[in-house]
């Protein structure tokens, strides 16, 4: 019997929706998959109409949740019919028996949180980077699939989700999701509060401007730094599945060309440290490009703080204002292929 498959998405998640489309294709050649982005809305036909009538005429409902989807009132609808027409909700519902919707995310959409404060809050959310339970799905969606057509789907499905997993890394930021500060050494004997000696701002193309000044304290403090603490951690390891040449890039600039270097850390969960680097300036100038694989431990996995340090006791800079930009992870273009895992 072939099966009729709706796949909702936003515009932005095109090129992913028509790969998974192809791939469910490939599980089922009778399958059917209705897929907005391919010319199965005829010109001049109403919008909603072709909803309906697409998802009156599905077994299955697969929908890509991503940062965008709910911010799209066509989404919305289209999510909303299904679950209205799916009726009453059961995530081991047999899909011969009518609608069943499968939802799907794509990082860094968090899974646990794709569906919160909806009607289908408690339904299990399947990763698309989770090669695995794809293959779970495609199980389900065609039960007949031959041994030999799974051992060349889990291939095609383990590319597809290395490329998405890769591209993810590619557009994550290091910035967005960090709340950030200025810290110094504690001066119990100094009465003056470290806003007064210290200013952060962030700049809208996500740059930081450190403004220090410590000449009117009498006092060289040990270190000063601007700390980008995670509360979710950052899994900088996951670049090394794809990329052993990843490195972790920033540009420093200092006003005062006297100070020679600066401090990078990297601290894990415990906030304990991973490893740190010495970054020599040149005429005020840094362009870091720090090795991950030079850092490699399972640590790395839940970087909780990356850490810009200045030390005045040392290089004896009082004054300063050091501007960091361009923070995040390189990578080559080059895909290094990860194991299948399953």
């Amino acid at each position: 019997m072939s099966r009729h498959i709706f796949i909702s998405f936003t515009s932005k998640d095109e090129k992913t929706a028509l790969s998974f489309s192809r791939i469910l294709k490939l599980c089922d050649p009778e399958v059917s998959v209705f897929c907005s982005a391919e010319p199965v809305i005829a010109p001049g036909s109403s919008f909603d109409v072709a909803i309906y009538d697409a998802l009156s005429q599905s077994d299955i409902f697969i929908a890509l949740l991503s940062n965008d989807y709910w911010r799209s009132k066509y989404c919305i609808f289209e999510i909303s019919a299904a679950y209205y027409q799916a009726g009453k909700w059961k995530n081991d519902r047999d899909p011969a028996t009518g609608l069943v919707i499968y939802p799907q995310v794509i990082p860094p959409l968090d899974k646990d949180r794709a569906l919160a404060n909806t009607p289908m809050s408690t339904v299990e959310v399947v990763d698309l980077t989770d090669a695995e339970r794809i293959m779970y799905l495609l199980r389900r969606i065609n039960p007949q699939m031959t041994e030999e057509m799974y051992e060349k789907l889990k291939l095609t499905v383990a590319t597809f989700a290395a490329e998405l997993q890769k591209k993810v890394l590619a557009e994550s930021s290091l910035t967005e999701s960090a709340k950030t500060g200025v810290w110094m050494e504690e001066i119990s004997a100094i009465h003056v509060v470290k806003e007064e000696l210290m200013q952060l701002a962030k700049t809208g193309d996500g740059s930081f401007v450190v403004n220090y000044d410590f000449t009117s304290i009498g006092y060289q403090p040990s270190f000063a730094s601007l700390a980008l603490v995670y509360r979710d951690y950052q899994n900088l390891r996951e670049y090394l599945k794809f990329d052993r040449e990843a490195s972790f890039n920033c540009r420093i600039k200092s006003e005062n060309p006297d100070l020679d270097s600066i401090t990078i850390e990297f601290k894990d969960a415990d906030q304990r440290k991973i490893e740190e680097f010495a970054i020599a300036l040149e005429g005020g100038v840094a362009e870091a490009a720090i090795p991950i694989l030079d850092m490699d431990s399972r640590r790395l996995s839940e970087v909780s703080e990356i850490c810009f340090v200045v030390h005045p006791r040392v290089d004896g800079v009082l004054r300063n204002t050091i501007t960091i930009e361009a923070i995040g992870v390189g990578m080559s273009g080059e895909m290094l292929f990860p194991p299948m895992g399953f």
